[in-house]
């Protein structure tokens, strides 16, 4: 009876032993796994500000230079700049988050290719005034494209350009 006793608490002991070294296990492969998931994600973030951060810190030179105040030339000439690094940017090669930062990011540059067409047309013509006949809230659009972006772009996340196409005129 002893003998029984002591066999039946060898197995609990033993039991619980081996349960508890399962579940060290199972707490370190899964903290494993999180890290691996957590370094994969810093890669891409680095990846798509390496892909697509010029082109979005470009337009967001513009947005902080409207605040300010900028000519008509020196909007056409920051906005020209900024699609030529857009037209440099392989598409294809985009991961699909980073792929919805660079869509939002071109849909903020065609607000300010709108406005600077616009503006370039009022100035030539006699009976156009800039200051009234020129609709500029595609800016304040193009700046709050441009937060969602950049936000994106930094946290690794997937823009929300529908939302924000959503908001378009």
């Amino acid at each position: 009876m002893i003998v029984a006793a002591l066999v039946a608490t060898a197995v609990l002991v033993l039991g619980s032993a081996a349960w508890g070294i399962t579940t060290a296990v199972r707490d370190h492969d899964k903290a494993a796994a999180a890290a691996k998931a957590k370094a994969a994600h810093a890669r891409a973030v680095q990846k798509c500000r390496n892909q697509v951060g010029r082109f979005v810190g470009a337009l967001r030179d513009i947005d902080s230079r409207l605040d300010v105040g900028m000519t008509q030339s020196d909007l056409s000439d920051a906005t020209g700049d900024a699609a030529t690094l857009a037209n440099r940017i392989d598409e294809s090669a985009l991961a699909p988050n980073c792929a919805s930062v660079f869509d939002l990011a071109k849909d903020a540059l065609d607000a300010y290719a709108g406005t600077v067409s616009a503006w370039n047309d009022c100035i030539w013509d006699d009976d156009c005034d800039p200051d009234t006949d020129v609709d500029f809230s595609p800016w304040s659009d193009a700046s709050h494209y441009l937060d969602e972006a950049y936000d994106a772009l930094l946290s690794g996340r997937r823009a929300h350009a529908l939302a924000a196409r959503g908001t378009r005129g």
